[in-house]
């Protein structure tokens, strides 16, 4: 999996060190020393993304430290503390439009709700299964299908060269279809 670095803000208190993410709001973590701070900091920000990525939002890239510098010492007027967390970067997703039954979206919500996930999560690991219960069907599918040409291919052994290797091809399109209308 493809890490991602993202510059972390470090702010002494009197109760030890806090740290803000200036490139995701709301991603904050602390420690009572800079290590503790730093380590708590890669956990917080490996759950802040999986997290956005789980409900949909998208993960903005990280911006380049020299562009946060100057405008923390424009706000604050002193340096301030920096420190690269880097972690595992979530798999990117697209936002998509769906259609279902409300019925049907009751029923997804309530299983949601009782087995403490979100749509998004239900969403992808119900296609994941579905795509994994297809494979294997496609695979037989292919096999009949170069069975069928393969018959069919004999059967025309006596037509012009070239010609038996298309028309085997197209009936056996035709006996065993590769989409469903």
């Amino acid at each position: 999996m493809a890490k991602v670095t993202y510059t972390a803000l470090l702010e002494s208190g009197e109760d030890g060190i806090g740290v803000s993410f200036p490139d995701l709001p709301g991603c904050v973590s602390w420690g009572v020393d800079a290590g503790e701070a730093v380590r708590n900091a890669e956990e917080a920000l490996a759950f802040h993304l999986e997290g956005m990525a789980e409900d949909g939002e998208e993960i903005p890239d990280p911006t380049h430290l020299g562009v946060l510098i100057e405008a923390a010492y424009a706000d604050r007027g002193q340096p301030v503390t920096y420190a690269a967390i880097t972690v595992e970067a979530p798999p990117s997703g697209e936002r998509v439009n769906v259609y279902l039954s409300r019925a049907l979206l009751r029923s997804i919500d309530n299983y949601c709700a009782e087995f403490g996930v979100n749509r998004s999560a239900f969403f992808a690991a119900a296609a994941k299964a579905q795509l994994r219960a297809l494979r294997p069907l496609k695979a037989a599918a292919d096999a009949q299908r170069q069975i069928v040409a393969t018959r069919v291919e004999e059967a025309l052994a006596g037509l012009e060269p070239g010609k038996a290797h298309e028309v085997s091809k197209a009936v056996a399109a035709a006996l065993i279809p590769t989409k469903h209308g």
